[in-house]
């Protein structure tokens, strides 16, 4: 009896093994490489100002606002307008230049419906020092103070300064934290003035904002 056939049989069988071993080998180190560079990319910070997001909250209520005599709401005296907003802290030179700006854009869009506010972040808790910072600062728009981080969250915001473009819809159509005064922000205003007349969601006016300040009840002495 001779087993030759058996013999030769055992080399070919680890062969086969040795090559679905191989196989399997391959096969997980593809997945996993693929893993890894989803990984890294997922690492790398989205270029500013290509941000996308579903519409913001609507302005917190219970808070400060100055330049306006009343409150005013995105949903309700704004809707259908381009709204942009400037977060700031007023704490750096650079504030100075980022103001001058800004204030110029809402000059080129006055007779448009588009309103440019500003929200002041703060850790003061009285009206008076919301008062002088305005008027130290000579700031002539709309002013809603951020004294207790609601609005930055109801906006979104993370970080200061902010420049944020919401659309006719109240959706961010654009984000821009130091990059923003090299953006051709303008561009950016006019792109969602645009899709808001294709989609007729634009409002026919500007706001009428009836100047004064509103300080909520009981906090004019300032504590919360």
């Amino acid at each position: 009896m001779t087993h030759e056939g058996y013999g030769d049989e055992i080399p070919a069988l680890d062969l086969r093994r040795q090559r679905l071993r191989s196989g399997i080998l391959f096969t997980a180190a593809i997945v996993l490489s693929g893993a890894v560079v989803v990984f890294l990319f997922g690492l790398e910070p989205p270029v500013q100002g290509t941000e996308r997001y579903a519409a913001v909250g609507d302005f917190p209520s219970g808070h400060a606002w100055f330049n306006t005599r009343s409150p005013i709401s995105l949903y309700g005296d704004l809707s259908g307008h381009v709204v942009v907003l400037l977060f700031s802290d007023f704490s750096r030179l650079s504030d100075v230049r980022d103001l001058s700006r800004f204030e110029a854009l809402a000059d080129d869009y006055e007779d448009q419906p588009v309103e440019l506010i500003v929200v002041y972040v703060t850790t003061d808790s009285t009206a008076s020092a919301w008062r002088s910072t305005v008027a130290a600062w000579g700031i002539g728009l709309p002013v809603i103070v951020d004294d207790d981080g609601l609005v930055s969250r109801s906006m979104m915001a993370d970080r200061y300064p902010l420049v944020q473009v919401l659309d006719s819809h109240g959706r961010v159509a654009g984000r821009y934290h130091e990059s923003w005064t090299t953006t051709d922000l303008a561009g950016v205003v006019d792109d969602v003035i645009m899709l808001g007349q294709a989609g007729r969601s634009l409002a026919s006016d500007p706001y009428d904002i009836m100047p004064g300040e509103f300080i909520p009840p009981g906090m004019e002495e300032g504590d919360r």
